[in-house]
């Protein structure tokens, strides 16, 4: 059964905090767990492609426990995230590689484009 929004948040604040570091470039597997759902898609891009409802807005908007999405990227792979709400997630590998991390929303755009 698919965890709540809030357990997927408690299992990306654990995985920051007790590891094991996982593999690089893994994010939409890393947030499916937090979820405990299956995967559908080979990548971020794809899933976000076949998401049932897009909607895109201000990052200090988007509610807590949703996936944030990111299309591109260097391979074209895209991105996802967990939002805390208020602007913030739980994203992969952008401090540190193969780890969660809290961060806000725009910064990883700005990063990684």
């Amino acid at each position: 059964m698919p965890r709540t929004p809030q357990q997927a948040i408690a299992a990306a604040a654990q995985q920051a905090s007790d590891g094991p570091r996982f593999e690089v470039g893994t994010c939409l597997m890393q947030v499916r767990e937090c979820y405990d759902v299956a995967a559908r898609y080979p990548d971020a891009a794809t899933a976000w492609e076949h998401a049932r409802q897009q909607v895109t807005r201000d990052p200090n908007e988007i509610p807590r426990g949703v996936p944030v999405w990111w299309t591109g990227g260097a391979k074209g792979h895209g991105h996802v995230a967990i939002s805390l709400g208020k602007g913030m997630c739980w994203s992969t590998d952008i401090k540190r590689p193969g780890y969660f991390d809290r961060v806000p929303i725009a910064d990883i755009g700005k990063r990684w484009g």
